[in-house]
This record gives structure tokens, C-alpha cells and sequence, in this order.
């Protein structure tokens, strides 16, 4: 967390504390802070705060009154920008994120951890979810159809082989075979289009050169597991540094942060990411 988000959630559970109705919000809040691990279960805190006092003074200068944004959504606005995110770099070819993620739907907000591979191709394939997925996204309308279409495509690419989750909202696709020089190439973006991947996935990925991918429990999804394994397909030869990027910076990452949101009710990486030192 930055010292410029703690500043702001300093001033707000000062703000809290003047209120009877997020006063023990406030207090709560205000001891988070005081702690380094504690710190990220801040954030929900303050969605707490802010739901129950919409109006609440954040920001030193005051809003005009007809100011299009309330404190509240400028608040999460600010938040969600990259500007407050932490990017670490344990090897030179994986970046670490950890950000804020905010769900407006349920006004709710937790900790995020996402890991991004630049040499190991993933493939996001999205399934219908109400509110969630935009119809542009879904190829599929089962996750049995897509996953007979991944079984179709490498009895005809024979050097393929795919480590294959299933995540609360689709299918989660490694590419253990084929090592990419960095960031996606011509042909990972062919296999995303034939396996039928989320084509804002493969847009972003593009982008940002780099395939990320989700390590924690989504704000305000009920029971959420992240990614659990199907199991391996395809006749193909395994990369071993495919499968060590696969199984160390996503299989145990997503292990170590559940068993942390268990413990603890909110999601943490207990610690891994503050200790995790820059390489790149």
C-alpha cells in the first residue's frame, strides 16, 4: 500500500471518527493502519465507511456542489488507478501485482493479487454470467462444449498440451508446450481465437505484452476459489519453465492466498509480496 493511499485512509477514518454511525468503523480502521499486515483488510474497512456515510470528507479540498462525482466515487476512481498499484518482479520474465479490487455492483472492495507470465501463454475463456460477461466475450455457452472444443483442437496439433482450470466464471487455459519470446506472438494469438478466448483477454494481453491472471477471491463472489485444476490435455511436450512459472506463480500463490483469506476473512499473501524483492 502506498503512503499516499495510507494518507487518504488516514483522513478518512479521522473523518469516521466524527460521525456515530462509522465512529467504530473509524477506530477499526485506524488500527488497521497501524499495522503492516493488517493494512490490506484497510480497504474493506473503508468500503464499510463509505457505504455507510456516502457523503464523507476524503479529500483536503472541498467538491464544488455540482461536481459530477461524489468523494465516494472519486475515492475508488483513484484507488483502482495504477498509480496506486505495487509491481514487483520476481524473475524478469513474471511481474507481481497488488492493487485494490472494487465491486461497484455490491459495494464492496478487497485486496488484489494478479501474477503475469511474459513467456507462458494463457488463455481466458469466459462463460455466461449475468451482469459479469458481455455476450462479446462468450464463445461457449457450457463449459462441457468448451472444453470438447480444446479436446478437438489437439488431436490436431499434436505438439499442443494445455494445463486447464476451472475458474467461477469459465475456464482458465496455460500453454505448457510453447515458450513465447515475450508477450503474446501470432500464433498464441491463433490458439486463443481456436480454443474461443475472451478476445477483451487477448486485446489486453496485446497491450500490456504480458498474460496475466487473477490470484484472489473476487470481491462479494460467495465461495470463490479462484482457479482449480482440471488437469492436463493434449500429447505435446511440457516446457519445464512453463510448468515451473505455472505451478510457483499461480498454482502455490493462489494455495498461500485462500488459505490466508480463510484465516483471516479478507485476502492476503501473508506477507510474500513486502518480502518479494525486484529483479527487472
Amino acid at each position: 500500500m502506498t503512503s499516499h493511499v495510507i494518507k487518504i485512509l488516514t483522513r478518512m477514518a479521522a473523518q469516521a471518527l466524527k460521525n456515530p454511525k462509522t465512529r467504530d468503523l473509524g477506530i477499526q480502521l485506524s488500527k488497521e493502519l497501524a499495522g503492516t499486515r493488517t493494512r490490506n483488510k484497510a480497504i474493506i474497512t473503508a468500503a464499510k465507511i463509505t457505504k455507510k456515510d456516502p457523503k464523507i470528507r476524503i479529500f483536503k479540498d472541498r467538491l464544488p456542489p455540482n461536481a459530477m462525482e461524489s468523494e465516494k466515487n472519486l475515492f475508488w476512481n483513484l484507488i483502482k488507478s495504477k498509480e496506486f498499484e505495487q509491481i514487483k518482479y520476481p524473475t524478469k520474465d513474471i511481474t507481481m501485482r497488488k492493487g485494490v479490487f472494487y465491486n461497484k455492483r455490491k459495494d464492496i472492495a478487497s485486496p488484489s493479487y494478479y501474477t503475469g507470465f511474459k513467456k507462458t501463454p494463457m488463455v481466458d475463456i469466459d462463460l455466461p454470467s449475468p451482469g459479469i460477461h458481455t455476450p462479446a466475450q462468450i464463445t461457449f455457452n457450457t463449459r462441457k462444449g468448451a472444453i470438447n472444443n480444446i479436446l478437438d483442437y489437439v488431436k490436431t496439433d499434436r505438439a499442443s498440451k494445455f494445463r486447464v482450470y476451472d475458474t467461477p466464471g469459465g475456464i482458465r487455459v496455460f500453454n505448457l508446450a510453447n515458450r513465447t519470446p515475450g508477450g503474446p506472438t501470432s500464433q498464441t494469438r491463433a490458439i486463443d481465437r481456436a480454443l474461443g478466448g475472451d478476445k477483451y483477454y487477448r486485446n489486453m494481453a496485446d497491450t500490456q505484452e504480458v498474460f496475466h491472471a487473477r490470484l484472489m477471491p473476487k470481491a462479494g463472489r460467495e465461495n470463490d476459489f479462484v482457479a482449480r485444476l482440471l488437469g492436463d490435455i493434449g500429447s505435446g511436450a511440457i516446457n519445464p519453465k512453463n510448468l515451473q512459472e505455472v505451478t510457483r506463480y499461480h498454482d502455490d500463490l493462489i494455495k498461500i492466498i485462500l488459505n490466508q483469506t480463510e484465516a483471516y476473512g479478507y485476502p492476503t499473501s501473508g506477507g510474500l509480496f513486502s518480502l518479494m524483492k525486484f529483479v527487472g
